[in-house]
């Protein structure tokens, strides 16, 4: 990571936000970002002749094992138990199932259903992704994503997500200890062992809540 920084990064990369993908991108100044495709459709509006330049990749290959990449964003809905609206949720939450096609569309091919049979004009021959509604140049360029559900995964992989994981991750344990490395505040051995430092209590108290199975972290 320190290797990649340096060679590939600028500095700006320490103050980035959830919007800088999308603002380098649109900006013409980012050769490769690691997005969902919010920032190829913002540029569509902002910067056609960026969009037009932009290409995709499914997950990377790398020199080990699987190539999968986490999912960006998992909506999750709950019904709390104190709820005195319990059958209203239900034939909401019904409802907006039944109008997956109609989501997926809205949101211009950026949200998913979690089962891909529920919308068939994303996995059918000359369907949306085979032929963009929002006038992608060429028209095919999002038809990669047709196998997403084969190289994705989920924060945490190859274990299941659980609540440990989604602190760990919500906290930004991974990236600071990456940081301070690129930055040349810590070695690699002593920034992976402040990280540990943080991690393991981390479980250690999800393991305490019954969330979290036996065995390290």
């Amino acid at each position: 990571m320190k290797e990649l920084y340096e060679r590939a990064m600028t500095p700006e990369v320490f103050s980035w936000v959830a919007a800088s993908n999308n603002q380098l991108l649109i900006a013409g100044q980012a050769s490769y970002i690691l997005n969902s495709i919010s920032a190829y459709r913002t540029a569509q509006t902002v910067n056609p002749d960026v969009a037009n330049d932009v290409f995709f990749l499914p997950a990377l290959d790398g020199p080990n094992g699987p190539s999968v990449v986490s999912e960006h964003v998992i909506p999750i809905y709950m019904m709390p138990e104190h709820s005195t609206n319990q059958n209203i949720a239900k034939q909401f939450l019904i409802d907006h199932a039944a109008q997956q096609a109609e989501i997926v569309n809205q949101a211009q091919l950026y949200n998913f259903p979690a089962f891909f049979d529920m919308v068939p004009e994303l996995t059918e021959d000359g369907g949306w992704l085979d032929a963009d509604p929002y006038g992608s140049e060429p028209a095919d360029k999002l038809s990669f994503m047709k196998t997403a559900a084969d190289w994705s995964t989920v924060i945490g992989h190859p274990g299941p997500a659980n609540p440990a994981i989604g602190e760990v991750f919500g906290t930004f344990v991974i990236p600071q200890m990456f940081a301070q490395v690129a930055r040349g505040e810590l070695t690699p051995q002593e920034a992976v062992e402040e990280a540990e430092a943080q991690i393991l209590p981390i479980y250690d108290r999800w393991r305490s809540e019954g969330l979290v199975g036996g065995g390290s972290a």
